[in-house]
């Protein structure tokens, strides 16, 4: 019954996903290099700013479409900033640049790391809308998290694994053990697989959020594993660098290779997956997820309702402070669609 209910949940967050992505293609926007400090709305608008590390990443290409919906549908200004590496420290500058200027009334962030937690909270005492995706800060003053439930991602990892190997599967997993999302992911599959006692995980390699650094692990995953059955990539940047260095590892292909899952949807795992080299990408509805962010801020700003006489007086935060937002598994059956 409980692997049931997640995959109906599944499968609401799939269609509410694809009701928006339908008809839009790919955002032209671009990064905002400017100065945090620079960034103004239009007249009459709301400012929305997503402030990420690794801003590069094709996966925030997503987040660039659902922004530019947002702005045709919902009548607000948008950008999306922060550095290309993972600086964790000019991120957090950036937040503070944005707090002094004063012109942002949305600041949507994903909870990379505590380390970012005074400033979320300063934003918020500020007047800010304060909102996380993809990972959360719970522990933050954050409005609102918005995001894929990454326990169930995991245990959906755990469905896939016992599919293909009900009785035995020794698994390894490469991923950034600082993400605490990704750390979620591998508590729901461990949640799992406990109960099966031919299934562990014999190694977690640790790619720091760092691409050579993933490069690297993911060349020596197989000289050091080469029997394992299953090989997760649990995050966006540890798929990417497995999907380029299986090519030349000789596991892609063949009766004996491993089962190999990854996370997202960059171009390499995708082409990989169209190949049949990678057996299937779970892609969380990053569109969905900063698309829902803005709507509940603009309807905290110009909504009249209320619980209390002051809600601001009392303390009162009238608004949700959790949407799931699903994921969807891609195989070679629906890869085309993503490319």
């Amino acid at each position: 019954m409980e692997k049931l209910r997640r995959y109906v949940i599944l499968i609401f967050a799939v269609m509410a996903s694809a009701l928006f992505l339908c008809g839009c293609s790919r955002s032209s926007v671009e990064t905002q290099t400017d100065s945090a400090a620079d960034l103004r709305p239009k007249e009459g608008q709301n400012l929305y700013v997503v402030a990420t590390v690794l801003s590069d990443l094709h996966y925030f290409d997503e987040y660039r479409s659902a922004l530019k919906v947002a702005e045709e549908e919902m009548n607000v200004s948008t950008a999306l900033i922060g550095p290309k590496d993972y600086n964790l420290e000019a991120l957090i500058t950036t937040i503070h640049e944005l707090i002094d200027a004063g012109n942002t009334y949305g600041l949507i962030l994903l909870g990379w790391e505590d380390a970012l937690v005074p400033a979320i909270n300063r934003a918020v005492d500020s007047g800010m809308y304060v909102c996380t995706v993809c990972q959360d800060l719970p522990e933050s003053s954050r409005m609102m998290y918005v995001g894929q439930d990454n326990y169930a991602a995991g245990e959906t990892l755990a469905d896939i694994i016992l599919e293909k190997y009900p009785d035995k599967a020794d698994i390894v997993v490469l991923r950034s053990m600082s993400l605490t999302n990704v750390s979620e992911r591998i508590r729901g599959l461990d949640s799992v697989i406990s109960d099966y006692p031919g299934h562990q995980i014999i190694a977690e390699i640790d790619t720091k959020s760092d691409m050579k650094i993933a490069l690297q692990k993911a060349d020596s995953l197989w000289k050091n594993y080469p029997d394992a059955d299953v090989v997760i990539a649990a995050d966006g940047i540890s798929s990417a660098a497995l999907a380029q260095r299986i090519k030349g590892s000789g596991r892609g292909s063949g009766k004996d290779r491993p089962l190999i899952i990854c996370f997202d949807s960059e171009e390499d795992v995708l082409r990989e997956v169209k190949k049949g080299t990678v057996d299937c990408t779970i892609v969380s509805h990053a569109p969905l997820e900063v698309y829902l962010a803005i709507a509940e801020g603009e309807r905290v700003y110009h909504s009249d309702l209320q619980l209390s006489a002051d809600d601001r007086a009392a303390h009162v935060q009238l608004g949700v402070s959790h949407m799931d937002t699903g994921y969807t598994i891609v195989t070679a059956e629906n890869v085309d669609y993503f490319l």
